[in-house]
């Protein structure tokens, strides 16, 4: 038991993985802040969502910086098919 892997999202300055073995960067996908309301939420949802689909953690924590730092540039949110089209560019 106990805690396995930790995760800290640095919001515009990435996050950082630690597994019990190994630290990982993830760089920040750069915006235009318009609205950073809710990317911290955007983030844990979408970094949830992918473990929950069978990704790595670091997979996992790459697209989440990606669906947390589309929204910033505009109001509201994206749709699915956007951040798809960004995370792949």
């Amino acid at each position: 038991m106990g805690v396995r892997t930790v995760i800290i999202a640095l919001g515009s300055k990435g996050a950082l993985i630690f597994d019990g073995q190994t630290h990982q960067y993830i760089e920040p996908f750069k915006k235009v802040a318009i609205d950073t309301t809710g990317a911290g939420d955007a983030f844990n949802g979408a970094l949830c969502a992918c473990l929950a689909k069978g990704q790595t953690t670091s997979q996992a924590a790459t697209y989440a910086a990606a669906f947390a730092s589309l929204p910033l540039s505009a109001k509201g949110q994206p749709t699915c098919h956007l951040i798809n089209k960004f995370y792949n560019e």
